[in-house]
């Protein structure tokens, strides 16, 4: 049986806030917003994506693909909020939420599709330059910003000590200072950023809803009138494909197989590089490594004009050892380490010096 419209109205305009900590999921009615899941900092993890190079009409393509080589997940649900070209991006694993979703909600069908997903860091202020460190859900943060764009965002359980505190400082580039527990918390009953647009929305519930309503109805008229016309349509058109289908046969398997020749040639010639394999034997030889079987691993090396990125495996990194091998072979500048303790793994991004 179809809802009524007013209990239509209820879901769209009275929403609910979840807030998922490591704990579990707390609920809260929140009467004339729309809902929102918010996930603790502890469930996510946070990348600055430069796409500036990138034509405006390709950053979302583009921003997609870089989610799926820096997410540690399998199933990756991912938050980009935008500043002049650059991607301040949090993931977190979209299984586990949706999972906890399913438990909440007694019909995930009925709110899945307004439902907002946000980690409660967008809750904070912006900053032009700094660091930061707010009180979080399940424990601290400290943000770096600069130039308006936030730049790194780490979180710890507890309050840090003074060497993870200074290794966090160093490896912004920022000054030795004292930690300080944080005086603000994330306002996660306020505007998220880029959201203060919607706080005029219910002034113009009634209206909209009865206009979305009426646009709705009609469109549905003209479905049922135009069914009977589209399947006739589609029964030809499938009707035509596969006749090409037999006709096209041989020219499409003779590009298939120019695709993989080039393919073949163009990796052929990118491991023919020789100064890509020196940098790569150089760093692979200079680079710490461990006790444990696997640390200090390679397990992603990407090259291109001159631009170097790698993921090392290592547990507990010594940013300053990692940025004392890299100087000491005088090749690279720009030299930039973040590391992902959820992953135990490193991310080294670095420029060919004089290139």
């Amino acid at each position: 049986m179809l809802p009524s419209l007013q209990a239509l109205r209820t879901r769209i305009f009275s929403g609910k806030r979840y807030e998922q900590s490591s704990s579990g999921v707390t609920v809260y009615d929140t009467p004339g917003e729309s809902s929102r899941w918010i996930l603790s900092r502890s469930l996510c993890t946070y990348h600055k994506i430069d796409l500036t190079a990138v034509d405006k009409s390709r950053r979302d393509a583009a921003l997609a693909n870089q989610v799926e080589l820096l997410s540690p997940f399998t199933n990756v649900g991912y938050a980009p909020f935008w500043q002049d070209g650059v991607a301040q991006t949090w993931m977190w694993d979209e299984s586990q939420q949706a999972a906890e979703q399913a438990e909440k909600q007694a019909s995930v069908s009925e709110q899945a599709d307004i439902l907002q997903v946000l980690p409660e860091s967008v809750f904070s202020k912006k900053h032009d330059d700094g660091v930061v460190v707010y009180s979080a859900m399940d424990g601290f943060v400290a943000q770096h910003w600069k130039n308006g764009v936030l730049q790194q965002e780490y979180f710890w359980e507890k309050e840090p000590g003074e060497a993870a505190w200074l290794r966090f400082l160093r490896s912004q580039g920022q000054p030795a200072r004292p930690w300080q527990a944080p005086t603000d918390s994330f306002d996660i009953k306020g505007t998220p950023w880029a959201e203060a647009r919607r706080n005029n929305l219910s002034l113009y519930e009634p209206r909209a809803f009865v206009g979305v309503v009426l646009v709705l109805v009609f469109l549905l008229a003209f479905q049922v009138f135009s069914v009977i016309g589209m399947t006739i349509n589609n029964w030809n058109l499938n009707r035509q494909v596969e006749n090409l289908k037999v006709e096209v046969a041989p020219a499409l398997i003779e590009r298939d197989a120019a695709f993989e020749a080039l393919e073949r040639n163009r990796q052929l010639e990118t491991l023919g590089s020789i100064s890509q394999a020196r940098y790569m034997l150089d760093l692979m030889e200079a680079l710490p490594k461990g006790d444990d079987q696997g640390e200090g691993l390679v397990r992603r090396w990407r090259y291109q004009d001159g631009d170097i990125e790698l993921l090392v495996n290592v547990k507990e990194p010594d940013l300053e050892a990692f940025a004392t091998a890299i100087d000491s072979l005088d090749l690279f500048t720009d030299v930039q380490l973040t590391p992902n303790d959820r992953t135990e793994t490193l991310v080294v991004k670095l420029k060919v010096a004089n290139l």
